[in-house]
């Protein structure tokens, strides 16, 4: 979690028990978890929309591959004839 080993984790809830006191630190890691969990989030997301974008420009790429090789590729230039 994070890199610490289980020892540094627990120095750091010692330290944390002696700076906000008994009565704070369950609201503090309740908070920190909160912040945590949002963080996460956050970043699924862009990489969600990384990943959405990715394929986009992956699919423009094939068309415009197919575009080259086929004989449609000068209907892709030309505007849509009205009826």
């Amino acid at each position: 979690m994070f890199g610490f080993s289980l020892g540094e984790l627990l120095v750091i809830l010692v330290v944390a028990l002696i700076v906000l006191g008994p009565k704070e630190l369950p609201h503090a890691i309740r908070k920190a978890g909160v912040f945590y969990a949002k963080v996460r989030q956050w970043l699924a997301k862009i990489n969600a929309q990384a990943e959405e974008q990715l394929q986009l420009e992956d699919l423009q790429n094939r068309i415009s591959q197919a575009a080259k090789t086929s004989d449609v590729s000068d209907l892709l230039n030309k505007p849509p004839e009205q009826s």
